[in-house]
């Protein structure tokens, strides 16, 4: 039993708890009359390291408050190995998953029928964004694919045990992802077994997946920091990042920076700017990220490169700077040396010993403060690759 109908049967009526859950936990629910079950979700500030929260990741209870359906429970969301929540174990083999860029579906079962449901609807009724068209939702277009695939759309979950359900990532050009796809895919992530909430071992999940037809997301065992920093250095450029599962089945999403800032200034919409293109240039790893977003995002192109080129002039300037002043054991002396360079302040701590590389701090400094130092160097250029901007949405 979930530790949130541990909570729910303390009360004597359903609809009491859930609002006790609102108010107190920031957990929402919603009632779907059609198949009589409640979706519930976590709230914008609910408390992610509280563990009822933490198991309503797509939930579904019937009325009597049994388990319909679920995702994993939420995971852990890091920007960094170093921030890896206390307990998560390395010390045996570790799964990691490339994240697709799509929206989670969950298909479970009721009194013999199987659902499409999605985070915001218990049955995929959720339209597409931007597509508020009739018949345009989660559950038409997923069957509409499965159909395609396999003649009925439910064929594949032809005699499987009802107390099962299955997590896809549901991919789709019309959705506005980071990473394009050409055509609909669909990506098995989990199995979670609904007696008991637990998640099924991926041997398992990979054995249902060759039963049923379905693929499964790009995934390999990881053994400690070093193989798992190999494994970070080796992600796309723009895949949203990595999930790891250990073999207790705590999950931990690595996000990938590139992706987050590519997204904000998609959602930016005509109001992107050279900011964002700076933001983006300094989440790169280095220029062969920035080759695969130009080819990608080819607006994006002609203001990536000029910020590029004036971070590399920059570097080059201080290290210029550097070797004439290096010598200098007069502070005084050494500050009007290097005094009209907008970066002056990298020599003051490259010379006390405070960082340890210059091209590295270079390559942090502020957005803004890039895109003042492009500008003023390059003018013309920088005008016409704000004009390209506005192709991207920008204005």
């Amino acid at each position: 039993m979930l530790k949130i109908q541990e909570f729910i049967n303390c009360f004597d009526d359903i609809n009491e708890a859930n609002k006790y859950l609102k108010q107190n936990l920031n957990i929402e629910s919603v009632l779907h009359m059609d198949e009589q079950v409640i979706l519930y979700r976590a709230g914008l500030h609910a408390d992610m390291s509280n563990p009822i929260v933490r198991e309503t990741h797509c939930l579904v209870l019937d009325v009597e408050g049994d388990v319909m359906g679920k995702a994993w429970n939420y995971p852990h969301v890091v920007n960094s190995y170093k921030e890896l929540p206390p307990g998560f174990n390395f010390i045996s083999s570790v799964i990691a998953e490339d994240l697709p860029d799509g929206e989670i579906i969950v298909v479970y079962n009721i009194e013999g029928k199987w659902i499409i449901g999605t985070r915001d609807h218990a049955s995929g009724k959720k339209y597409f964004p931007g597509m508020d068209l009739p018949g345009f939702t989660f559950e038409h277009e997923v069957k509409a694919m499965l159909a395609k695939r396999f003649n009925s759309w439910d064929k594949p979950f032809e005699n499987v045990n009802p107390m099962i359900c299955f997590i896809f990532s549901y991919v789709n050009p019309y959705l506005k992802c980071v990473m394009p796809v050409i055509s609909p895919q669909l990506f098995l992530m989990a199995v979670i077994n609904l007696e008991n909430g637990e998640e099924l071992s991926h041997t398992a999940v990979q054995g249902q997946a060759i039963k049923m037809g379905f693929e499964l997301p790009k995934w390999s065992e990881i053994n400690g920091v070093t193989s798992l920093n190999f494994r970070l250095d080796s992600l796309r450029a723009l895949c949203p990042g990595i999930m790891l599962r250990d073999k207790a089945g705590q999950r931990v999403v690595i996000t990938n920076p590139i992706h987050e800032a590519i997204k904000d200034a998609l959602e930016a919409g005509n109001r992107v700017c050279p900011t964002h293109m700076a933001n983006i240039l300094n989440a790169c790893r280095d220029k062969a990220d920035v080759t695969a977003i130009r080819a990608t995002y080819r607006d994006y192109g002609p203001m990536l490169e000029l910020l590029w080129n004036c971070r590399i002039e920059l570097w080059q300037e201080l290290l210029t700077l550097w070797k004439t002043a290096e010598t200098i054991e007069n502070l005084k002396e050494f500050a009007v040396t290097i005094q009209y360079h907008p970066l002056n302040y990298i020599l003051f701590k490259f010379r006390d010993k405070l960082i340890s590389n210059i091209k590295d701090e270079v390559e942090i400094i502020k957005p803004r403060k890039l895109v003042t130092l492009t500008k003023e160097r390059w003018e013309r250029e920088f005008a016409a690759a704000s004009e390209q901007l506005k192709y991207a949405g920008g204005s």
